[in-house]
């Protein structure tokens, strides 16, 4: 006689390509095993694998999204097969998530950036990295992505002199996310310089010169140093170096009629980040 049929036939789990099955163990003293049965469900024919006294198997080499029938019979040691199971259905799906990126490095860029690098995960179906960062003193992680191939990206527009935690993670082309790699951190600084000043001029006073010149437009200006010289020394002097960021004129006193003067001047900004200079202007002092 055919051994009894195996109850409680159940999808345990799916995975990538995989489907794992379980059910009741059957009663029986002769009993050798199972047999498995399983199509895609459009497809008549059954692929059969036998399994031992166990209750639980999973079948593999699977299509991703597709649609299964299972369905199991008990198989006793002379070789007679019970009746089918109900039949039960699972679609194997990709679960397995990316690995964590590593190699996550934060160094300072040009403006107010961070430049990350990092070692490209290997994956067939990456599908990209999401990079996580947050502002010292805040509670908000704000993300930005990158495509599968990158290995790099610049944070821009950050807060200069403020301290940033950063980390990655990857996801594949299902949407399966990584765990987040090890945070770095970062403090981005302000690295342009203004712009040289523009149209300095000279106007020559009684033992004095006044100098003028056209405003500089940053918006994180800090002021200006203008220096001079006599026309044949070879050494600048600071006539000033505290000028403020809306100062355009400056007079130079003290200084002797009859000799000729020359003059630069450079901006700074609010990070002390010099411009180049001014071109040159001369002047002499006269009654």
């Amino acid at each position: 006689a055919a051994p009894p049929v195996p109850a409680g036939l159940k999808v345990s789990s799916v995975n990538d390509k995989q489907v794992t099955l379980g059910w009741s163990a059957v009663s029986a003293i002769d009993l050798a095993g199972y047999q498995i049965e399983y199509k895609k469900t459009s497809d008549s024919t059954w692929s059969k694998v036998t399994v031992g006294k166990v209750i639980t198997s999973t079948i593999t080499g699977l299509t991703n999204g597709a649609t299964y029938s299972f369905q199991i019979k008990s198989k006793d040691t002379s070789g007679n097969l019970s009746a089918a199971s109900a039949v039960v259905t699972g679609i194997p799906a990709d679960k397995q998530a990316p690995a964590v990126p590593t190699g996550l490095k934060a160094t300072i860029g040009s403006d107010k950036d961070i430049n990350l690098t990092w070692n490209a995960n290997t994956e067939s179906d990456l599908g990209g990295y999401e990079i996580a960062y947050l502002k010292y003193g805040t509670s908000t992680w704000v993300t930005a992505t990158a495509a599968a191939g990158a290995t790099s990206k610049t944070l821009t527009g950050l807060v200069q002199n403020v301290s940033y935690t950063i980390k990655i993670r990857a996801k594949d082309t299902l949407g399966n996310w990584s765990a987040y790699s090890a945070v770095v951190r970062a403090i981005p600084k302000d690295l342009i310089a203004p712009a040289a000043p523009k149209n300095l001029s000279v106007l020559p006073k009684d033992r004095a010169l006044q100098l003028s010149w056209t405003a500089n437009s940053e918006a994180d200006l800090g002021g200006y140093q203008l220096e001079y010289k006599l026309a044949t020394a070879t050494s600048w002097s600071i006539a000033s170096s505290s000028l403020s960021k809306t100062t355009t004129t400056f007079t130079k006193t003290s200084l002797v009629n009859g000799t000729t003067y020359q003059f630069r001047l450079k901006a700074k900004d609010t990070s002390l980040n010099w411009s180049l200079y001014s071109g040159i202007v001369s002047g002499i002092p006269s009654l």
